[in-house]
């Protein structure tokens, strides 16, 4: 916790509100941090450690810490006054969509066939690629996906408008998704949809694990998105533009069936950039919809390099990203996200063993 007597409050709201009229937008990655660093370096605020101010029930959590954040059910509605109800999530309920490009078919996909794929070989996985027909080796689906250099937002614009399409179980668009190869589960089963990149290295048990929370708590008809929350446009009231959070792209961003169902016919890019920032992107329209976006800090939109020891112990570690430079990915799937057979013995329902 961090305790700000009053005056403090008061001085920085002060400082906040005489900084607005020049403050430009920025990013919003940990809140905690930039609060922190705000109070010294603009308020010349020295923040005291209280390591000896520990009370029983802090030790209590201490010794025990949670494993997976506490998720609220939306409150309930007339037209729904009972708690969300859901079947536990199985799997096959769960699709891993890979974004990637020809050329890394050859040097990071059979990374991904080496890791979480080989030990979890989930049954649905879907891999989006941008060459002109579909490579029978990664195995990819192709139909049209817009490639860029950087930013991506046309390619995620292609793939959620192609899985959109697929959750249509009759009519023509129905036989689209079977001609382009999209199994009947994704069309039929599919609760959760995980979107990653080809880079991405996962621990699908865990992940697994944090939507039957997340589905557990929210319930499969309330639209719902789960990733690595960071901001941007903040504070809210720079030139009476609002801000937004997003889920990050690279720790893996995660829809709802009906999430995806309520983002995927409206998602466009803005100025027509199939360049721009898809996450980024992603997190306007999710806003734009109420789209809750819930933050978990087990994922990681960098690899584990770039934690220290303590972060990485707060929470289960569920993914890593851009892995492939300066490290050995594998090395980094057996370190932190394998999970191992003794482990999962006893089923995955306590998330602390994980």
């Amino acid at each position: 916790p961090l305790v700000l007597s009053y005056a403090l409050v008061a001085a920085v709201s002060a400082a906040v509100k005489a900084e607005q009229s020049e403050h430009r937008p920025g990013f919003s990655i940990d809140a905690e941090h930039e609060l922190a660093k705000f109070l010294v370096d603009k308020l010349k605020v020295e923040i005291t450690p209280f390591r000896a101010v520990v009370s029983r029930t802090m030790i209590s959590r201490a010794k025990r810490p949670p494993a997976y954040p506490e998720l609220e059910p939306p409150p309930s509605s007339t037209e729904s006054p009972s708690a969300p109800a859901s079947a536990p999530l199985s799997l096959d309920e769960v699709v891993f969509v890979v974004k990637t490009v020809k050329r890394y078919h050859d040097t990071r996909i059979p990374v991904l066939k080496r890791t979480w794929l080989m030990d979890w070989a989930a049954p649905v996985v879907v891999m989006y690629s941008n060459e002109d027909v579909g490579d029978p080796q990664v195995p990819t689906v192709w139909k049209g996906i817009t490639n860029t250099e950087m930013g991506h937002c046309g390619k995620l614009r292609d793939i959620l408008r192609h899985l959109h399409s697929s959750l249509v179980v009759s009519g023509r668009e129905a036989e689209e998704a079977r001609e382009a190869g999209l199994p009947s589960s994704l069309r039929t089963f599919a609760r959760f949809f995980v979107i990653v990149d080809d880079d991405t290295l996962v621990s699908v048990p865990r992940m697994l694990d944090l939507l039957r929370n997340v589905s557990a708590a929210v319930g499969d008809d309330h639209p719902v998105a789960v990733g690595e929350r960071y901001g941007y446009g903040f504070p809210r009231s720079y030139r009476g533009r609002g801000g937004y959070n997003y889920p990050t792209g690279g720790s893996g961003m995660v829809l709802s069936r009906t999430a995806l169902a309520v983002v995927a016919p409206v998602f466009e890019c803005r100025s027509g950039r199939d360049d721009n920032p898809d996450d980024m992107e992603l997190g306007i329209r999710l806003q734009q919809a109420r789209v809750p976006l819930l933050h978990y800090p087990g994922l990681h939109q960098a690899s584990p390099a770039h934690y220290t020891p303590r972060v990485l112990s707060r929470f289960p570690k569920v993914s890593f990203h851009s892995c492939h430079f300066g490290s050995d990915p594998v090395s980094v799937y057996e370190s932190h996200l394998k999970v191992t057979d003794e482990l999962l013995s006893g089923g995955l329902r306590d998330p602390k063993e994980l």
